[in-house]
């Protein structure tokens, strides 16, 4: 009898079923097979390795009286292997469990007790399942926080927190090393009146627009990110007063002469920019540093927008 599949597809639903002996292998194999897992099988330590190296298995059910590598050993070796990846299920007789000083090295999830039955080997496979699924969107729920935490949801830029994280590294490799670093701040110019006049989905598509002009614009070193509401934030590493200055005077250009689809209709935007540079002591840290962008920004903005400005 052969158990195993072609392909394994989720990994709650993959068990690998390990005993040296054949016979008693294949018939729980079978079982799980029946009752709609994806099973593989293995006769020793070695193929069990193998195949966990290979194959995303979520499930393994370990036969404890095994030759030459026992199964509480086979378990402590694929804890060290895969951490808690798989849901181990460690088959042993009562006497062989109440007489073995366990610890938490030997790594089993669960036991199975001989003599087994069919419905409790279904049962503990069944509880694996469960919590291999609860691992699986637990991991998926952690992931989705992560990518919140450093990108907004609206354009793709990076969060503000996280743009803030990138200039305050790219400021301390600035006083190690001597490069300059700036920090360009570009703000849709009449934001407000744009909502106002054509609606808040206009406004939100503008600004998806202006992120992905920032991130066609720019290196793949640099940081995109939106600093808040209409404003993104440009953080430059190795980069010149001038060089920013000029990558600014680049991005408004192409703004002012890209129309934005808005339904049926297509608006046109400009956009006004401060830029400020660290050369490794002039700014005491990144808040400073912000703050003289932002100060460059508000004079571009005062002296007619669609313009860029420099702090001195």
């Amino acid at each position: 009898m052969n158990a195993e599949p072609t392909e394994l597809k989720d990994p709650a639903q993959a068990v690998l079923v390990v005993d040296d002996e054949t016979e008693r292998r294949q018939e729980i194999a079978l079982l799980l097979a029946s009752a709609g897992f994806d099973v593989q099988q293995a006769a020793d330590a070695n193929e069990t390795e193998e195949k966990l190296t290979r194959e995303d298995i979520g499930i393994v059910v370990v036969d404890a009286d095994m030759p030459n590598v026992s199964g509480y050993e086979l378990c402590s070796r694929i804890r060290r292997a895969h951490g808690t990846d798989p849901y181990l299920i460690l088959r042993t007789t009562k006497d062989a469990l109440i007489s073995r000083e366990l610890n938490v090295e030997d790594g089993a999830d669960d036991f199975l007790i001989e003599p087994l039955t069919d419905s409790e080997v279904l049962a503990r496979v069944e509880t694996g399942r469960k919590m291999k699924e609860l691992q699986q969107k637990l991991i998926r729920t952690s992931q989705s926080l992560a990518v919140l935490e450093t990108t907004d949801p609206l354009t793709g830029a990076h969060s503000k927190k996280h743009s803030e994280w990138e200039l305050r590294r790219e400021i301390e490799r600035s006083r190690r090393y001597g490069a300059p670093i700036s920090l360009v701040l570009v703000d849709l110019d009449g934001f407000r009146l744009l909502n106002e006049k054509l609606g808040r989905a206009a406004g939100d598509r503008t600004l998806q627009e202006l992120a992905r002009i920032l991130r066609l614009s720019t290196r793949k070193t640099d940081t995109v990110g939106r600093w808040g509401g209409e404003e993104f934030a440009l953080v430059l590493p190795e980069t010149s007063a001038d060089e920013a200055l000029g990558a600014a005077e680049k991005i408004r250009r192409v703004v002012e002469q890209t129309a934005v689809a808005v339904g049926d209709t297509a608006a046109h935007v400009t956009v006004s920019c401060g830029v400020a540079t660290f050369d490794g002591n002039n700014f005491e840290s990144a808040d400073d540093l912000a703050g003289a962008a932002a100060a460059a920004l508000a004079d571009a903005k005062a002296n007619g927008r669609n313009r860029c400005a420099a702090h001195a």
